[in-house]
C-alpha cells in the first residue's frame, strides 16, 4: 500500500476602506501547499486514517498506535504529519474538545499535556508538521475527542508514518 497526497490550506481576505475620495484595499493571504510522497522521512507519509463519526453526549479516545486503515489494516503511528478535525455541528455552543485523554496523552500538539483545543461548530482544527512530524509513542498516543453533553458529528483525517 502506498500513500501520497497534497495538503492544502488556502485562505484569502480583502479589506476595503474608503477614506475621503480614495478607496484602498489590502489583501491578506496564506497559500500553503505541501505534497507528500510515500515513505517515512521529510514530506513523506505511509499511513492514512480517516472517518466520520457521531459522539452522542460522550467522548472517544483514539489510540494513534492502533488505528484501522481504509483496507482493514492496523496502523501503528510513530509520527503524525497531518491532523484535521472538523466539527460538523451547526448548533451554537456544540464544541468539540480535543485532548485531555486519561492516560498516554498525545501531547505533541500542545505545550502542556492537560491542554485542550476547542473546535467550534463548523470549525476545523488543522495541524501539519511535514518535516519532523508530531511524535507518537507508547506513552504519547491517545487523542481524546469529547462532545460533552451534546450529540456532535465530526470528521477526522490523519496522515503519518
Amino acid at each position: 500500500m502506498a500513500v501520497t497526497g497534497t495538503f492544502v490550506v488556502d485562505s484569502s481576505f480583502t479589506v476595503t476602506s474608503t477614506v475621503g475620495p480614495d478607496t484602498k484595499s489590502v489583501q491578506s493571504r496564506i497559500d500553503y501547499r505541501k505534497t507528500f510522497t510515500d515513505g517515512t522521512g521529510e514530506n513523506q507519509v505511509n499511513k492514512s486514517f480517516g472517518k466520520t463519526a457521531t459522539l452522542a453526549a460522550t467522548s472517544e479516545t483514539l489510540d494513534l498506535q492502533n488505528l484501522t486503515g481504509p483496507f482493514g489494516e492496523t496502523h501503528v503511528l510513530t509520527k503524525v504529519k497531518t491532523l484535521v478535525i472538523r466539527n460538523e455541528s451547526t448548533t451554537s455552543g456544540h464544541v468539540l474538545k480535543v485532548g485531555g485523554a486519561a492516560s498516554n496523552i498525545f501531547a505533541s500538539i500542545v505545550d502542556n499535556a492537560n491542554d485542550i483545543i476547542i473546535v467550534p461548530p463548523k470549525g476545523i482544527l488543522v495541524l501539519t508538521s511535514p518535516f519532523d512530524g508530531f511524535t507518537v509513542s507508547a506513552t504519547v498516543k491517545n487523542l481524546k475527542i469529547d462532545a460533552g453533553a451534546n450529540s456532535i458529528q465530526y470528521t477526522i483525517q490523519i496522515e503519518g508514518s
